[in-house]
């Protein structure tokens, strides 16, 4: 078991026992159309599979093809400047550099050292940007970044490009593009941006008609006899969008500062593939 690379807003590490629930005992390649922080690719280590992970975030992907191509340099330059980030002012020296080379289309190992940088630094591990496709989350501050682990974050790049490199495809489009490819007896983890909530991980936005989209796209998949499971968020809405297949949902504790937790909403579990233990019960996979 690896653990995902970076820190990413939606990610699903705490859930893992849950998702795990719905993996089928058997099934052929595995697929991942909103990578993210891609904490179930990392837990579950996959061999012996084709794995097509993507995300239409252009940065994110990036940094994914840097760390599998050149994690030695990924991590030599994060390394050679992570501790001048205890200054502000280097962060936002950094960010501005991040952003011209966005702007630049400069998509290289410079700019994945960048992309680490800033999500160790920026405030909560962050990734926002503002319509201007620049990166705009705040610092967070010198105490987070001087508490850093930086062997830990060496071990995790490292341990990250040997999984990368086992027969897995990088992929930059659109989600749709990537759901047309699952064939019978694949299995997809969809983890989309959830319904009602806005997202600002790439220079757009995911709204109500492209979760209509997602949930036709979802039927078609079950159609082909693809196995899928998809999270979201627990609305009247998303179980209407969804009618028919499994449907299970969990309160989401979230922690606050100083300790304090409180819940603030219940995923939604949607699959056509049955939980383990009613699959042991009734001697089924689907």
């Amino acid at each position: 078991m690896a653990l995902p690379i970076i820190k990413w807003t939606g990610g699903k590490r705490r859930l893992l026992k849950e998702i795990k629930k719905y993996i089928p005992e058997d099934y052929n390649d595995y697929y991942e159309p909103f990578f993210g922080g891609g904490a179930l690719f990392f837990d579950l280590e996959l061999k012996n599979k084709k794995i097509v992970i993507n995300d239409i975030n252009k940065d994110l992907i990036n940094f994914y093809i840097q760390v599998r191509d050149n994690p030695t340099e990924v991590i030599n330059g994060f390394n050679e400047v992570l501790p001048t980030l205890v200054k502000k002012e280097k962060y936002e020296e950094i960010r501005k550099q991040f952003n011209d080379k966005i702007k630049n289309e400069e998509y290289d190992i410079e700019l994945a050292c960048l992309f680490l940088l800033l999500n160790v630094s920026a405030f909560n591990g962050l990734y926002r940007k503002n319509k201007n496709n620049e990166f705009n989350t705040p610092y967070a501050n010198p105490d987070s970044v001087r508490k850093l682990q930086r062997k830990v974050i060496e071990e995790r790049v490292k341990e990250g490009s040997l999984l990368l490199n086992q027969n897995v495809e990088i992929c930059n489009e659109d989600y749709s593009t990537i759901l047309s490819r699952a064939k019978k007896g694949d299995f997809v983890f969809i983890d989309s941006p959830y319904i009602d909530t806005f997202t600002a991980y790439s220079s757009g936005d995911f709204p109500l008609e492209e979760q209509e989209k997602l949930a036709d796209l979802c039927r078609e998949l079950d159609k082909r006899g693809v196995y899928f499971l998809a999270t979201n968020l627990d609305t009247e809405k998303t179980r209407e969008l969804y009618d028919g297949f499994n449907l299970s949902s969990i309160d989401i504790v979230h922690t606050a500062g100083g300790g304090h937790t409180f819940k603030t909403k219940q995923e939604l579990f949607i699959s056509n593939v049955k939980k383990k233990e009613e699959r042991n019960l009734f001697n089924l996979d689907i």
